[in-house]
């Protein structure tokens, strides 16, 4: 899921996506991204400077997980924390099921992986901690 605020030059997902699955017909417009191609590697989300990309998976049995870009005090594994939409309100209690730690990730913006509703999949931007 890519959400480009700006039109600004910028194409670290394109460049650095290892399928291939992301198209930029314009350097200042928003990529588009083929899901046929897309493996969910994340890498578009650690590559992004705009911290614009999430990575949604619902294929597993065991219910939908987003990637989020995160650059605060990183949770636990299994950690519940709070997710939140792009305004900042609480939608949900989710649960952290992996991350990078900016050690970990190819372009050193850590990552946070959290069980969610299906319904709030397309709402879900960010997480505040409730310890």
């Amino acid at each position: 899921m890519i959400e480009c605020p700006q039109e600004i030059p910028c194409d670290p997902c394109q460049a650095n996506c290892p399928a291939g699955a992301i198209d930029l017909e314009d350097i200042n417009g928003t990529p588009t991204v083929d899901f046929e191609k897309c493996t969910g590697c994340s890498v578009c989300v650690e590559s992004c400077p705009g911290l614009a990309i999430f990575t949604v998976d619902c294929s597993s049995e065991k219910g939908c997980t987003v990637t989020i870009p995160y650059e605060f005090d990183l949770p636990e594994v299994g950690e519940e924390v709070i997710g939140l939409n792009r305004k900042g309100e609480e939608i949900s209690r989710v649960t952290v099921t992996s991350l990078k730690t900016k050690g970990d990730s190819a372009f050193d913006t850590p990552t946070v992986t959290v069980q969610v509703q299906e319904e709030h999949v397309n709402e879900l931007r960010n997480i505040r901690r409730s310890k």
